[in-house]
């Protein structure tokens, strides 16, 4: 089932403030309204959260390489914001009965294979276009729950 006319309208919001337009967008719209019709915005709001955090951590340590000693505190925190990113994702796919659209993001983003990881880093990129847009005060759109102060 594609995503609502208002995460469509709010995914066309967020291409217009950050100025470039999602490769993701399927992904993206999907996972807002698993959390949407899950009650589990504040677990999307993580996501994007998550995601920020993530971004620059790839960053710093594409300039500054892994093996040093000021980055290796980097390393694990990034490596558990990984594994929390791709539980919450999964906690998202999981309220939603199995379907062939849930499977195919399991497959292109959770699975333990270099495409997959690199998929999940682009896709966390574009989230944290999300973070931005929320940050201006613009939270997703959401069908039940609260929003979480992230």
């Amino acid at each position: 089932m594609p995503p609502s006319a208002e995460i469509e309208n709010y995914l066309n919001a967020v291409e217009r403030y950050a100025g470039k337009r999602f490769r993701h967008r399927s992904a993206i719209g999907t996972l807002i309204d698993c959390a949407a019709g899950a009650g589990g915005i504040a677990s999307f709001e993580r996501i994007v959260f998550l995601a920020k955090f993530v971004t620059g951590a790839f960053d710093i340590l594409r300039r500054s390489g892994a093996g040093s000693e000021d980055t290796r505190h980097l390393v694990r925190e990034l490596n558990l914001s990984m594994e929390e990113v791709s539980s919450l994702i999964e906690t998202l796919l999981a309220s939603r009965a199995a379907t062939d659209e849930c499977r195919r993001l399991r497959e292109r983003f959770l699975t333990l294979s270099q495409e997959s990881m690199e998929a999940l880093r682009d896709l966390l990129m574009e989230l944290t276009w999300i973070k931005q847009y929320m940050l201006a005060g613009n939270p997703p759109p959401v069908s039940a729950g609260e929003h979480s102060p992230l």
